[in-house]
C-alpha cells in the first residue's frame, strides 16, 4: 500500500502545472540573484579584485541560499501540508479511512512523496547559481573554480534538512489538527522564535547559533572571525555548534511527529490533545407530542446601498471573529508581540549603545518587524476568506442570496482591515506598556496614531486590497500567498535593473525617519501622495476583483472574464472613473516631482566622471592654491521655506614659496554660487555638471602676497523629492561645505607618510590650515542658531533674529550652523561656559554630559595644554542628518541619538558621558594638533581620543567600566578585521578604516600605558604634542609618533610597537591548567599555559618570544586576589605563584591588553574538593 499512495502522490504532484511554475519562478530569480551580483549588469568590473566575494565560493553559496532557504519554507505547507490535506478538504478521506491502509504507510508515503517534490523544486535555485557560473560578461575576479562541495555542503547541511525538519513539523501539525492555514501559522511562528532568542540571549551567542530554526546563526558563529579569504575558499565547518542545531530541531521534529502518529487514528472526527471530550447534551423537541401553529412574522425586504453596507459590515464581523478566535491567530498575535518585547528591550537596555524607549524608537525597527508580520497574515488570512466558501461548498447557497457581489467582496477586506488594525492597537498597548515599565512617561499618543494608522496602515490597506484581488484572480489559494510574497519581494529586486520610479515600485516604502525635533520633515508629503497613488490604484483592482466575481461554478478565465460585462454597471463605471483619475492625477504629481529630480541627469554620474577626467587631465598636477586664512559670512535660514542664502568672503593668501596663476574653484552640488576676485580674471574652463571651474588670474599671486574672494550661495530650490539644503524647520544643520572651496577635488589621494610632501596639508582641508572667522547669521524669530565662536552681539530685526559671533582663536576650517528651538543649560566651571543647547523633552542626559565635558576639560588641561575658548556648545541636531557627533570649533554638533541614551542601564558604560569626553578630547588632538594628509592620520586623532576617553572612563568610574570599554572596543576591532582582506598595519590606516583608528588604536595605546605607566606614555604625547603644535605649515604623520614612542620606552617594550603599530599580529593564549596546593598558610598555584603570537596575513607564528602578559587571581565574587606580570619567551608555560588567598578564578589577560580573537580559553574555574 504504501508504493500505491507514494506513486499516486507523486503522478499528482508531477502533473500540477504548480510544480513546474514553482520551480521555474525559483529558477529566474535565482539566475538573476547570481548573475546580478556577479557584474551582468554593470557597465565596469571592480578595480579592487582584493575585497571581492567569490560568489561560487562554499560560504557565499551557502549565504545566497539563505534567502532561498526561507522562501521555501512556504512551499512546505503548499505542498507537503497540502498533500493530507487535500483528502480532508475534498472530503475522500472517509472513503479512503475505509480502506484497510496501514497509518505507517499512508502518513509515510504522504510525507515522503511531497517531501521529494519539495526537494526537487529547491534544486532549481543550485541548477540557476551552477549556469550562472558559466554566463557571460560577468566579473571575472567575483567567480572562482567549480567546487561541487560548495553545493553538496549548502544542500545537505542546510536547504534539505530545513525541508525535511519543517516540512516533518508542518506535516504533523496539519495532519493533527486538518487546518493547512496552521502550516503558515508554523512558519511565521519560526520567524518569531529566530527572533526572540536572538534578543533573549544576546549575550549568549553559541545559545542563538544552537536554537535558531534556520542555522544562520550557527554558521555565524562558527565564522564570525573569518577573513575574506576564508570565506572565499573555505568550507563552512559541519560539526560544532551548527550539528547540535541540526540535531536539536531534527530531534524536536521528530518528538512532534511521533506525538501525532500515536494519536493519529483513521476517524472521521479530530482527535483530543489530552484525549477528553466534551460531554454531548440530550435535547428534546418539547413538541414532539403535538403539532402547534406558529405565526411567523411579517417581512420588509430592503434593498437600499445603505442596507448593503450594513450587509457588509454584519459580514465582515463573522468574518473578523472566524480569524481572531482561531488559536493560531493567537498563537502568532502573542509572539509577535513577545518579539517586539524582547526586541525593544534589546535597544534599551543590552546594546552597545542602550536608548531610552521614546516612542519614535518604538516605532522604528520593531513596528516594522511586526507590520512585516501583519503583512504576511494579510496573505494567509485573504486567501482564507475569499475561497471559504467554495472550500466549504456553502458558495451555492451564497450565490442564491439577494446580496450585491460587492457585499461579498467588501465584507472580505473589510474583516483584513479589522484584524490589522486590532494588532496595530496591540502593538501600541505594547509600545505604552514597555514605556511604563521602563518609567518613560512622554507616550505621546498623537504619534502612535498617526504612524500606526496613518503611515503604517495606508500601506497594509494597499496589500489587503492587492491580497483580495490576487485571491480572487487564482483558484489556488496557495499560488496565490506565493505571488503575493514574490510581489514583495520583488519590488525591492527590480530596482537593481535601473527602475526606480515611484510609479512603477509597487506600495515600496522608504521608511520615514521621525525625529523629535523636526517631525517627518520633508519626508511626509511626498510619502503620502505615493500612497495615494497606490490606493487608487488597488481601488480599480478591488473593481476589477468585482468584475470578476463570479456566481456558481467556472471552469476558465474566459467564463470569469465573460462575467464583467453582467456585472459592469452604472456605479460601477462612475467608481471606475472616479478611481481612475484620482491615480491619474496622483501619477501626475509624482511625474512631475520625478522630472525635476531627473532634468539634470541626462549622463550618468560615472560618465560625467569619466569625461571630466579626460577634459581636466591637464589640471590635475596643479597642486599648489592659496589657503583660506579668514572668513567673514553673512547667513539668513529662512526654516519655514526650508531655504538659505549666504555671501561673504574669503581672506587667500600663497603660503607656498611659488607664484600661483591659475585658480581652481569647486562649488556645492546643491547650491548656487557666484563669485568676484578683487584682481582680474580670465575663464578658462568649466564644468557645470561638477560646478568646478578654472580661472587664470591677470597677475600671478606671489609668495606671501593675498587676494581676496567675495561669494554668494543659495540653495538650489527645493522639489517634491528632493531636498537640496539641510534647512529644516527645526533643526537645520548647515556646514562649511555649502562654501566654495579650491584645488582639484578629485586629487584626494592620502599620501604615504614617508612622503615628505604629506606634511604640507592638513587631512580634509587641503586648500586651509587655521583661519579667522566672523560670521553674522540669521533665522526666524521662534529660533536660535549656534555657530562656532563667541557669541558677540544678538538683536531682532523685520521679525527675525540676528546673531554675531566671532573666534578670538584661530580654528580649523570646520564649520557648523545650527538653527532651532533649543532649551539650554549652562554650567560655569573653571573659567569656562559649558552650554548645552537641546529639545525640550531631551533632558535625561544633561548631566552626563556636561560631566564628560568636564572630565575631560580637567584631563586634557592636565596633562597636556589649556583649553583654547572661553565656551563649549553641545548642540542637538535632528537624527534625519546622522546619528554621529563631531566637534567644530568650540561647538559639538550631537546627534538627537545621542541624547536619546538610556541613563538607567547599569550593565552599559555611559555613552552619554564619552561622547562628549571624547569630542572635547579632540580640541586637542585634531583640533590643536591636527594630522598631516598622509595614511595612518587615524593614530594621531581617533586612536589618542579614544585611549583617553578610556583612562577618563578609568578614573572616572573605576576599572568594571573600563574593561566594558574595551570589550566594546575589541569587538570593534575583530569584526572589521575579518572583513578587511588588506588589513593594514595602524601606521597606514586609511580613514574608512574606523575599526582600526577607534578599536585597535585605543588598545593599543591602553597596553602601552598599562607596562609603560598612564603618566609615562602621556608624557610622551605631550613631547610630541608641543614639538608639532608649534610648528608652521607643517603636520605629523604616524611615523613622527612611532619614533617618539620608540624614543621613550624601554628595550623591554619596543616589541609592543612593532606588534601593534607596525605590523598586524594577532595573539593567541590558552590557559591549560591550574593546579592548586596548601602550602602552610598559603596557596601555591601551578598555572599551565600556552602562548604565542602570527602573523594575520600568513598566519605563521613569531618565533622569537620576549612577551609579558598578566595573570589574574579571583576569588569566589570575582574580586581580584592580585595580578601578576610575568614574562614569556616560549610557547609551553608552566608558572607557580604564592598566594595568601586561595582563587576560585585565574584569567590569562584579565585586562584585554592582548589582540587575540578567542579569549574563551583563557579562564579556568577552580572547583572545591
Amino acid at each position: 500500500m504504501f508504493t500505491s499512495i507514494f506513486t499516486y502522490e507523486l503522478k499528482y504532484w508531477l502533473k500540477k502545472p504548480s510544480t513546474y511554475f514553482y520551480f521555474i519562478t525559483f529558477f529566474g530569480i535565482a539566475l538573476l540573484l547570481f548573475i546580478g551580483t556577479a557584474g551582468f549588469f554593470d557597465s565596469a568590473e571592480s578595480s579592487n579584485p582584493q575585497n571581492v566575494r567569490i560568489l561560487n565560493s562554499p560560504f557565499e553559496i551557502n549565504y545566497m541560499l539563505k534567502f532561498f532557504n526561507k522562501l521555501f519554507l512556504f512551499l512546505l505547507p503548499t505542498v507537503i501540508g497540502v498533500s493530507i490535506y487535500k483528502d480532508y478538504k475534498d472530503n475522500v478521506h472517509s472513503i479512503l479511512y475505509s480502506f484497510p491502509i496501514k497509518k505507517r504507510s499512508y502518513l509515510f508515503s504522504k510525507f515522503i512523496s511531497s517531501f521529494l517534490i519539495v526537494s526537487f523544486i529547491t534544486f532549481s535555485v543550485g541548477f540557476a547559481f551552477l549556469i550562472g557560473e558559466y554566463f557571460p560578461n560577468l566579473h571575472s575576479s567575483k567567480i572562482g573554480d567549480f567546487n561541487i562541495l560548495g553545493y553538496l555542503q549548502a544542500y545537505l547541511l542546510f536547504t534539505i534538512p530545513n525541508i525535511f525538519i519543517y516540512g516533518l513539523l508542518i506535516f504533523s501539525l496539519i495532519t493533527y489538527f486538518r487546518n493547512i492555514y496552521t502550516g503558515f501559522g508554523v512558519i511565521i511562528i519560526l520567524f518569531f522564535i529566530q527572533s526572540i532568542t536572538q534578543n533573549i540571549f544576546g549575550d549568549y551567542p553559541f545559545l542563538i547559533a544552537l536554537l535558531d530554526p534556520f542555522a544562520e546563526n550557527a554558521v555565524l558563529y562558527e565564522t564570525q572571525y573569518w577573513s575574506l579569504a576564508d570565506k572565499n575558499s573555505a568550507l563552512i565547518p559541519a560539526f560544532g555548534v551548527i550539528l547540535y542545531n541540526r540535531i536539536f530541531w531534527t530531534m524536536l521534529s521528530f518528538l512532534i511527529f511521533y506525538f501525532v502518529y500515536q494519536k493519529f487514528q483513521f476517524h472521521e472526527h479530530i482527535s483530543s490533545i489530552l484525549n477528553k471530550t466534551k460531554k454531548g447534551k440530550s435535547i428534546v423537541k418539547k413538541n414532539f407530542n403535538k403539532v402547534l401553529s406558529v405565526t411567523l412574522p411579517k417581512v420588509n425586504y430592503r434593498f437600499s446601498t445603505y442596507q448593503q453596507l450594513k450587509s457588509s459590515w454584519y459580514l465582515s464581523n463573522f468574518h473578523f471573529k472566524t480569524i481572531v478566535k482561531s488559536w493560531l491567530f493567537y498563537c502568532i498575535a502573542f509572539l509577535g508581540i513577545l518579539a517586539v518585547l524582547f526586541a525593544i528591550g534589546k535597544i534599551t537596555n543590552d546594546s552597545d549603545l542602550a536608548v531610552l524607549p521614546s516612542t519614535n524608537i518604538i516605532l522604528t525597527i520593531p513596528a516594522f518587524f511586526f507590520t512585516t508580520i501583519i503583512m504576511l497574515l494579510t496573505f494567509v488570512y485573504s486567501g482564507m476568506l475569499i475561497h471559504k466558501s467554495r472550500k466549504a461548498n456553502m458558495h451555492q447557497i451564497n450565490d442564491v442570496t439577494a446580496t450585491s457581489n460587492w457585499v461579498f467582496l467588501v465584507s472580505k477586506i473589510i474583516a483584513i482591515l479589522k484584524m490589522q488594525v486590532v494588532l496595530l492597537f496591540l502593538l501600541l498597548l505594547t509600545g505604552i506598556s514597555i514605556q511604563i515599565f521602563n518609567e518613560y512617561y512622554n507616550f505621546e499618543i498623537d504619534l502612535y496614531l498617526f504612524h500606526l494608522f496613518i503611515i503604517q496602515f495606508s500601506g497594509l490597506i494597499i496589500w489587503a486590497s492587492t491580497s483580495i484581488f490576487i485571491h480572487n484572480l487564482f483558484k489556488n489559494t496557495y499560488v496565490g500567498i506565493f505571488i503575493l510574497i514574490l510581489i514583495w519581494l520583488g519590488v525591492s529586486g527590480i530596482q537593481q535593473f535601473g527602475i526606480d520610479t515611484k510609479l512603477l515600485l509597487f506600495n515600496f516604502e522608504e521608511p520615514l525617519q521621525y525625529s523629535d525635533i523636526n517631525g517627518y520633515g520633508s519626508q511626509l508629503i511626498p510619502f503620502l501622495i505615493v500612497k495615494g497613488y497606490w490606493i487608487f490604484f488597488t481601488l480599480l483592482l478591488l473593481i476589477f476583483s468585482y468584475l470578476l466575481w463570479f456566481r456558481g461554478f467556472y471552469e476558465s478565465f474566459k467564463e470569469r472574464f465573460q462575467q464583467i460585462k453582467v456585472n459592469l454597471n452604472k456605479p460601477v463605471k462612475y467608481t471606475t472613473i472616479t478611481g481612475f483619475i484620482g491615480f491619474i492625477c496622483f501619477g501626475f504629481v509624482i511625474y512631475q516631482g520625478e522630472s525635476k529630480l531627473y532634468k539634470n541627469q541626462d549622463i550618468k554620474p560615472e560618465t560625467a566622471l569619466i569625461n571630466f577626467k579626460n577634459e581636466f587631465k591637464l589640471f590635475s598636477k596643479i597642486t599648489n592654491q592659496p589657503k583660506i586664512v579668514a572668513v567673514d559670512l553673512k547667513l539668513d535660514i529662512f526654516p519655514k521655506k526650508q531655504n538659505f542664502k549666504a555671501n561673504g568672503s574669503y581672506l587667500l593668501v600663497n603660503k607656498s614659496n611659488q607664484k600661483i596663476d591659475t585658480l581652481l574653484i569647486k562649488t556645492g552640488f546643491d547650491e548656487v554660487s557666484n563669485y568676484t576676485l578683487n584682481i582680474d580674471f580670465k575663464l578658462i574652463k568649466k564644468s557645470d555638471y561638477f560646478n568646478f571651474k578654472v580661472l587664470k588670474l591677470s597677475k600671478p599671486l606671489l609668495p606671501k602676497d593675498s587676494i581676496k574672494l567675495n561669494f554668494s550661495v543659495k540653495n538650489k530650490e527645493n522639489t517634491l523629492f528632493e531636498r537640496n539644503s539641510n534647512v529644516l524647520k527645526n533643526g537645520a544643520f548647515l556646514k562649511q561645505d555649502i562654501l566654495p572651496r579650491f584645488g582639484y577635488f578629485l586629487n584626494n589621494t592620502i599620501k604615504k607618510p614617508t612622503d615628505s610632501l604629506a606634511k604640507i596639508n592638513q587631512l580634509g582641508s587641503l586648500d586651509a590650515d587655521f583661519i579667522d572667522f566672523s560670521a553674522t547669521i540669521s533665522t526666524s524669530k521662534n529660533q536660535m542658531i549656534i555657530s562656532p565662536g563667541n557669541l558677540i552681539k544678538e538683536w531682532k530685526s523685520e521679525n527675525r533674529k540676528f546673531y554675531q559671533y566671532k573666534t578670538h582663536k584661530k580654528i580649523k576650517f570646520s564649520l557648523a550652523f545650527i538653527s532651532g528651538d533649543f532649551d539650554i543649560k549652562k554650567e560655569h566651571y573653571k573659567n569656562v561656559d559649558f552650554e548645552v543647547y537641546h529639545h525640550k523633552n531631551h533632558h535625561q542626559n544633561i548631566d552626563k554630559m556636561l560631566n564628560g565635558l568636564k572630565a575631560s576639560f580637567d584631563y586634557n588641561t592636565k596633562y597636556f595644554n589649556n583649553y583654547q575658548h572661553k565656551s563649549v556648545k553641545v548642540v542637538e541636531f535632528p537624527i534625519s542628518e546622522g546619528v554621529f557627533a563631531t566637534i567644530m570649533g568650540n561647538m559639538i554638533p550631537t546627534s538627537e541619538r545621542r541624547f536619546l541614551a538610556n541613563p538607567n542601564v547599569k550593565n552599559q558604560f555611559d555613552t552619554s558621558f564619552k561622547v562628549q569626553a571624547h569630542e572635547l578630547t579632540h580640541h586637542w588632538w585634531g583640533n590643536q594638533l591636527i594630522h598631516a594628509n598622509a595614511l595612518g592620520a587615524g593614530l594621531l586623532s581617533e586612536s589618542i581620543t579614544d585611549y583617553i576617553t578610556l583612562k577618563i572612563f578609568n578614573h572616572q568610574f573605576g576599572q568594571e567600566k573600563k574593561q566594558q570599554f574595551l570589550k566594546y572596543q575589541r569587538r570593534r576591532y575583530l569584526r572589521g578585521s575579518v572583513n578587511d582582506s588588506n588589513e593594514k598595519s595602524l601606521q597606514l590606516a586609511q580613514p574608512k578604516d574606523v575599526y582600526l583608528s577607534y578599536g585597535k588604536g585605543s588598545m593599543a595605546l591602553n597596553t602601552l600605558a598599562t607596562y609603560l605607566g598612564e603618566d609615562k606614555l602621556n608624557n610622551t604625547l605631550k613631547t610630541f604634542f608641543d614639538e608639532f603644535t608649534s610648528r608652521k605649515n607643517q603636520y605629523p604623520t604616524s611615523l613622527d609618533l612611532i619614533k617618539k614612542l620608540k624614543q621613550n620606552i624601554p628595550d623591554s617594550l619596543q616589541y609592543l610597537v612593532g606588534d601593534y603599530f607596525e605590523n598586524v599580529i594577532f595573539y593567541d593564549a590558552k590557559l591549560n591548567k591550574v593546579k592548586v596546593n596548601k602550602d602552610g598558610n598559603k596557596y601555591k598555584i601551578i598555572v599551565d599555559f600556552e602562548y604565542s603570537k602570527y602573523l594575520k596575513n600568513n598566519k605563521k607564528n613569531v618565533s622569537s618570544l620576549n612577551d609579558f602578559i598578566q595573570i589574574g587571581f579571583y576569588d569566589i565574587d570575582e574580586k581580584v586576589i592580585t595580578q601578576k606580570t610575568i614574562k614569556v619567551t616560549k610557547k609551553e608555560n608552566s608558572i607557580s605563584f604564592l598566594l595568601d588567598k586561595k582563587p576560585a578564578k585565574v584569567i590569562l589577560d584579565p585586562n584585554l591588553l592582548l589582540i587575540e580573537k578567542n579569549i574563551d580559553n583563557n579562564i579556568k574555574t577552580i572547583y572545591n574538593d
